[in-house]
C-alpha cells in the first residue's frame, strides 16, 4: 500500500467503525472493524472484521455484504476522494485463534 493508501485505509476503519456504531447499532453490535487494507490502484478496499464467534460471523458478513452500497454512499459523503474504493469485507478469525491459543495456555498452568 502507498502511503496515500494506507491513510485512506486509516480513516475508512475509524469512519466505518463510527458509522455501524451510529446508524446500524441494532444490526451490527457484535461486529468489530479491525483492518482495512486498499489496493495500489485505489479501486478496492479489503475490510476485515471480527465478531465473538464463527455463527455472528456468517451473520455479520451477510449483513455487512447487504449494506455495502448503503456503506459507501454515507461513506462517501464524509470522505472526499474522487473514486470511492468498491468495498469487500471478509471474517477476521485471528482474535478467534488468539482466544482459543490463550483457553489452551490457562488449561495447561
Amino acid at each position: 500500500m502507498t502511503g496515500k493508501g494506507v491513510r485512506l485505509a486509516s480513516v475508512l476503519q475509524r469512519e466505518l467503525s463510527k458509522l455501524l456504531r451510529k446508524n446500524f447499532r441494532s444490526e451490527s453490535t457484535m461486529i468489530t472493524i479491525t483492518h482495512v487494507f486498499i489496493g495500489d490502484d485505489m479501486a478496492h478496499a479489503r475490510v476485515f472484521f471480527s465478531t465473538p464467534d464463527e455463527h455472528s460471523a456468517a451473520a455479520g458478513l451477510i449483513f455487512l455484504q447487504k449494506k455495502k452500497n448503503e456503506f459507501k454512499r454515507l461513506l462517501s459523503k464524509e470522505i472526499a476522494i474522487c473514486k470511492f474504493p468498491e468495498l469487500h469485507f471478509h471474517f477476521d478469525a485471528g482474535q478467534e485463534k488468539e482466544l482459543r491459543v490463550c483457553g489452551i495456555l490457562d488449561s495447561l498452568k
